[in-house]
């Protein structure tokens, strides 16, 4: 990493987070970038990172909204290997969108970290409902963060 700030744009950062089983959430916490369980896996030097321009190419060639990805990993002695040609969460395919279980998830998983857990769910509930909104002001008020504290 050249900067303090690339960690989240580091293969080996983001991969030793996900073996910890960390939650996407988290990854941004200071207590997880100074983790030296986290610092000893990224420096494993089992870790290679390929990054294969020309199969990404040839698969935006064939479907110009293809986002090729792939992951290779060996562990153990065995390996695992997944490529996606349109990474989980694209608007444009029903397939592809997520829930709206994920998206409940992801946002209390967010939210919950500076809202109390009565107003994210109040705000969950509010998005899900904003055809009986009368004022958008019932919404903010529950996104609202209360400083004073």
């Amino acid at each position: 990493m050249r900067t303090e700030e690339d960690y989240c744009f580091n293969a080996r950062y983001l991969l030793a987070c996900a073996a910890h089983r960390i939650n996407p959430t988290h990854w941004h916490d200071p207590e997880i970038k100074e983790d030296q369980r986290i610092r000893k896996f990224t420096e494993h030097p089992g870790i290679s990172i390929i990054i294969d321009e020309k199969d990404f190419a040839e698969a935006k060639r064939k479907d110009e909204r293809a986002y090729q990805q792939g992951v290779e990993v060996i562990a153990k002695g065995k390996t695992f290997k997944e490529i996606s040609i349109h990474p989980k969460g694209a608007w444009w395919s029903k397939e592809l969108r997520n829930t709206d279980e994920e998206l409940v998830n992801k946002f209390t998983d967010n939210a919950s970290r500076i809202l109390p857990l009565d107003k994210v769910n109040k705000a969950v509930q509010t998005i899900f409902e904003l055809e009986k909104l009368g004022n958008i002001t019932e919404l903010f008020e529950n996104l609202r963060c209360d400083t004073s504290k």
